[in-house]
């Protein structure tokens, strides 16, 4: 029998993780250009308010998203996203460069794929545990295309549809 204590077995012994589905979003690329950064964030997923009645506190430890092109006119160039945990700014070519990034590229709606991205935090424990009547913010989602930056043409106008679902952790009961 060990003597130390460990937060991880003794303050809260049990987590419950639950999947939870995204509200869907849609974007639109026009004259070329789009620059969003919605919030991923506890108001994403419907589902999560009845669950926070029941719990404590809650963390956000995985989001998954499905991105696809739903309709195109004149498609031509791509569109980047990317995923920034700390900085809700306007995307633009030049301060998105040292990101990683997802290439979308514009095509005949016909021939449109799906796209999957995700987040998982690196360990539980370690994930913001907030309580049940906060909002929590996981990470931006930075979308971006332009004439210059992804080589859209002036007469490219695009649909994105964005649906997902987040990974919710809770402990401790209300």
């Amino acid at each position: 029998m060990s003597s130390v204590l460990s937060a991880r077995n003794v303050i809260y012994p049990k987590m419950i993780k639950l999947d939870l589905t995204l509200s869907p979003i849609t974007y639109n690329v026009a004259t070329g250009a789009l620059a969003v950064t919605p919030a991923i964030s506890s108001s994403s997923a419907p589902g999560l308010a009845g669950f926070l009645a029941v719990f404590s506190q809650y963390a956000i430890v995985g989001v998954r998203l499905h991105i696809r092109q739903l309709t195109s006119s004149t498609p031509d160039g791509m569109v980047w996203v990317a995923i920034d945990e700390q900085n809700n700014f306007s995307p633009t070519a030049a301060n998105l460069s040292p990101y990683d990034k997802l290439n979308i590229m514009l095509t005949s709606s016909d021939v449109a794929k799906d796209y999957k991205l995700s987040w998982k935090a690196d360990d539980y424990f370690k994930c913001e545990w907030v309580a049940s009547n906060t909002a929590s913010t996981v990470f931006y989602l930075k979308l971006f295309a332009s004439v210059a930056g992804t080589f859209t043409n002036v007469a490219t106008t695009a649909s994105l549809f964005i649906t997902g679902s987040m990974a919710v952790c809770f402990r401790g009961l209300a």
